[in-house]
């Protein structure tokens, strides 16, 4: 199953797409994603998303806009990448995994021919 949205109510009464449960790979593993509401860690503090490694979860609080929730969920992806990669220390910079995030949106969303284009390039098709 693959990422999927539904439309729901977000704040305001404005409609808005939230995350519902479904599997994305990273590298060579499996992680079901799903959205949380009101997520929170250990101690209660709000969370927008996380990584859990030993349940090959990640959680995106279903709380955020579309955007954010995008955002987040390409911050949690970056986790898994570094990580799985060797790179434990880079995934533990935070400011880094935000950084790139924040970067890959604004690429896909300043440059939108560019996932046709990638999707074009792995099929075969010139």
């Amino acid at each position: 199953k693959r990422l999927s949205a539904t439309v729901g109510q977000g704040g305001g009464g404005q409609a808005r797409q939230m995350m519902t449960q479904a599997v994305l790979k990273i590298g060579p593993l499996e992680y079901t994603v799903t959205g949380v509401a009101n997520l929170v860690d250990e101690k209660g503090s709000g969370l927008d998303g996380n990584l859990s490694f030993s349940e090959d979860i990640i959680n995106i609080n279903s709380c955020l806009g579309n955007q954010p929730a995008l955002v987040t969920l390409w911050h949690e992806i970056f986790h898994a990448i570094l990580t799985q990669s060797g790179h434990q220390a880079a995934s533990n910079d935070e400011g880094m995994v935000d950084a790139l995030a924040h970067g890959i949106i604004e690429v896909l969303i300043d440059n939108p021919r560019l996932i046709q284009a990638t999707e074009k390039f792995f099929s075969g098709k010139t």
